[in-house]
C-alpha cells in the first residue's frame, strides 16, 4: 500500500483508441479527442464527399466516434 506507485498521468482519448480503427480515422483526428469531426474528415465538400461521412456518422451529430468507424 505505501510502496505502491501510481500514475496520475492523464491519459489522452487518441491513446485509449479500440484497436481495429481504419487508418484513416488516427490520421483525420487532428486535435485527438478521439473523434472525427466534420471539418477534420475533409477540408472540401463534394456531395460524394458528404454521402461518405453521413455513412459513418450514424447517429448525424457532426462526428465520427471510434464505434461509428468500427462499424463501416
Amino acid at each position: 500500500e505505501g510502496d505502491e506507485k501510481r500514475s496520475y498521468r492523464f491519459t489522452p482519448q487518441a491513446e485509449r483508441l479500440p484497436e481495429g480503427l481504419p487508418g484513416w480515422f488516427r490520421d483525420r483526428d487532428r486535435d485527438g479527442d478521439g473523434q472525427v469531426a466534420m471539418h477534420e474528415y475533409a477540408s472540401s465538400w463534394s456531395d460524394r464527399r458528404a454521402e461518405e461521412f453521413a455513412r459513418y456518422d450514424g447517429d448525424g451529430d457532426g462526428f465520427v466516434s471510434p464505434s461509428e468507424a468500427l462499424k463501416r
